[in-house]
């Protein structure tokens, strides 16, 4: 499955998901399976509150989600509580909720701290389940020993993602194929963005001049100034060669990008005046992502030509006044 699919749908079926979940804890209560006192039933019921609360967000990262992960942690250690504490068999429930939900967030481009604090959230969870009962050294020897190597699985997995999604030679931006996912993804959200499409003026001639290495200088230089120019959250990505893609879901970047190239770019062979040519559309809901790609494009194709007739035009000018 492809990553930005995967990111475009896991929120919703984790949810759904777990939601689906709470009629059969219901379930096992009436048949005194589950013993639960008037505590952990209102937990019961905020739990399912939440969860349809949290059906009506995009995604993980939004603050309305978070009532939920509080409430699944809460029923964690209110059924441990209630069926054994340190020997309860609900505390298998723990780990997969741990890696899916971190998991989740972090395929939803939340920050990385997000694994150590859902893995603190579990550990409370298990500390507070099973806080006086038998075999507690135990049992804290033991998950301590699980929640670590679940955190290290979690953060390596999603380590090997990001690579995967970066591209090779400039590693801080995503690769066409990543970046054409995210940007999908944003498209069917019915995401508001800005989409600029940079080309670099004259870069064959770096090449030439220079040689590659000094251009693959270039490159990272300006990959870098781009990246450093946008939020995390928003797109910066190696359409190919010399071409960057740069949406950013707020105000229209194309001034502050330009802004970026007005100083040259400090190589090995020196000095470089980089230019820059940007073709900048917005999205509206409904837009077609390939369709949006080819406006900008072609904006920025026409803000090249003009470049280079104004240029050409200053030439004519200057040889004219010498003669």
């Amino acid at each position: 499955m492809r990553f930005g699919v995967l990111q475009n749908i896991s929120w919703r079926h984790r949810v759904v998901g777990a939601f689906l979940t709470t009629p059969l804890y219901f379930l096992l209560y009436v048949l005194d399976v589950l013993p639960l006192g008037d505590f952990g039933l209102w937990v019961l019921g905020f739990m399912t509150a939440a969860y349809t609360l949290a059906l009506r967000t995009k995604d993980g990262r939004n603050p309305l989600a978070w009532p939920l992960f509080l409430s699944e942690a809460l029923m964690l250690a209110v059924f441990m509580r209630e069926t054994g504490g340190a020997k309860s068999p609900f505390q298998v429930l723990a780990y997969p909720w741990m890696f899916g939900s971190a998991l989740t967030l972090l395929l939803n481009e939340s920050n990385k701290i997000v694994v150590p604090f859902i893995t603190l959230l579990t550990a409370l969870s298990l500390l507070v389940g099973a806080w006086g009962s038998e075999g507690f050294l135990l049992f804290l020897a033991v998950n301590f020993i699980a929640l670590s190597s679940m955190t290290l699985a979690t953060t390596m997995l999603n380590l090997e993602r990001n690579i995967a999604r970066s591209d090779t030679l400039l590693p801080m931006v995503l690769n066409r194929s990543a970046g054409i996912e995210k940007l999908e993804v944003w498209v069917r959200a019915k995401e508001s963005f800005n989409l600029a499409f940079i080309d670099l003026g004259a870069f064959k001639q770096i090449n030439d001049r220079h040689g590659h290495h000094v251009g693959d200088e270039v490159l990272r230089a300006v990959a870098e100034r781009l990246r450093n120019a946008v939020r995390s959250s928003d797109a910066v990505i190696r359409y190919g060669g010399d071409e960057f893609v740069v949406a950013t879901r707020g105000v229209n970047p194309s001034e502050r990008l330009e802004q970026l190239f007005t100083q040259s770019v400090t190589t090995s062979a020196g000095p470089i005046k980089v230019q820059v040519d940007i073709g900048n559309v917005p999205c509206n809901t409904g837009d077609d992502l390939e369709v949006l790609l080819r406006r900008a494009d072609a904006l920025m194709y026409e803000r090249k030509n003009s470049r280079r007739e104004k240029l050409t035009m200053a030439g004519i000018q200057t040889r004219t006044l010498m003669q």
